[in-house]
């Protein structure tokens, strides 16, 4: 994550700025988030990965920002969640996500249920 989204997140909660106690997008600090796991994705799972909505979750003793992984395809999009990334929301970083051998196998387990639609999918955008 970079330093500006940590310092993004960082200003939200001095503020004292709330959000819901489950939380989906549309705010600074889930826009912040969304780039951490895009990037978590990228690097650890491979270039047809990325983060879904996230949903801040307020316990307690934890605040986290819970989001999904989620397989792509080119021309089709989203083909489905394989996994989930669970960023802190004090810092920014990452602090569980799904291993990538899980992610991986789920995404080759989607790619089979879903290849006669990826296949088509894939067809309709080399013809555009």
């Amino acid at each position: 994550m970079s330093q500006r989204s940590i310092h993004t997140l960082k200003t939200k909660q001095k503020a004292g700025c709330n959000e819901p106690k489950a939380d989906s997008g549309g705010s600074k600090a889930a826009e912040a988030v969304q780039i951490a796991v895009h990037e978590h994705c990228l690097l650890h799972y491979g270039t047809s990965y990325v983060g879904g909505e996230p949903y801040r979750i307020r316990l307690p003793n934890v605040d986290v920002w819970v989001v999904p992984a989620l397989l792509t395809s080119p021309g089709y999009g989203v083909v489905g969640n394989v996994g989930m990334v669970v960023v802190d929301a004090a810092t920014g970083a990452v602090v569980s996500a799904t291993p990538q051998e899980q992610v991986r196998a789920a995404g080759m387990r989607l790619s089979r249920e879903k290849r006669h639609e990826l296949e088509a999918a894939f067809r309709r955008a080399r013809k555009a």
